[in-house]
């Protein structure tokens, strides 16, 4: 097993939203020091922040990074879901929205011998409104990701994990426009990452081109 970039901090995870039976989780890279995927942590964390068992769960995990600079880490991730990455993208074109394949794509049906997928639907910041238009259409897809999540969170017995390398940036950029759609939270909490009444903080400092995406996004949402 190839050694990761980055590797599984709990403390990076946070519980975003639950729904019924279903969880909604924001965190970074989901892998051990020898390229494993993190699960048994993972559930540990899962649990401590929702107070239940959450193994009898199906694991979704979607991760939002690229092929290129993090292609190690995510292939660590299809191989944890029994894929081969080469097989499924002999040729991966970057980015893969622009090219053509199904970002809402689950891969795999067990993770660590349990009910499990991945998806692989890769965010890309931006610098300003006029960038970021350019960017997003048509070649990625950030406002159908944040109703995908939306999507994904109504199916019982689910537990949603999206993630990028550190569980920063391009997870901030998503949980902040999650958070002002589906949450109902106020573009300048949103922005600034404060969180939904009750739940705790995990606030941070952010690279100004996934904020940049964050506040386009909040243009966009029809009143």
């Amino acid at each position: 097993m190839t050694t990761p970039n980055v590797t599984y901090d709990s403390t990076r995870t946070y519980l975003v939203e639950n729904r019924k039976d279903s969880y909604l989780f924001r965190g970074n890279e989901p892998l051990k020091s020898d390229g494993t995927f993190a699960y048994d942590d993972m559930m540990s964390r899962f649990k401590k922040l929702a107070g239940e068992d959450l193994t009898n769960h199906k694991l979704i995990d979607i991760s939002l990074i690229d092929c290129t600079a993090e292609f190690t880490d995510l292939n660590c991730e299809f191989v944890a879901f029994g894929q081969d990455f080469n097989k499924l993208f002999p040729t991966p074109n970057w980015p893969p929205y622009f090219n053509g394949f199904d970002v809402k794509k689950e891969y795999g049906s067990t993770v660590n011998k349990k009910s499990g997928s991945l998806i692989w639907y890769p965010v890309q910041g931006c610098t300003d409104n006029d960038n970021c238009n350019l960017v997003e259409n048509p070649q990625f897809a950030f406002s159908e990701l944040v109703d995908f999540l939306n999507e994904l969170l109504n199916r019982s017995k689910v537990c949603i994990y999206y993630h990028c390398e550190h569980g920063h940036d391009r997870t901030s950029a998503l949980s902040a426009a999650y958070m002002m759609k589906y949450m109902k939270v106020s573009k300048n909490d949103a922005l600034t990452l404060s969180p939904p009444k009750g739940a705790k903080s995990f606030s941070h400092p952010w690279e100004v081109n996934y904020k940049a995406l964050a506040e386009w996004y909040a243009g966009t949402i029809k009143k």
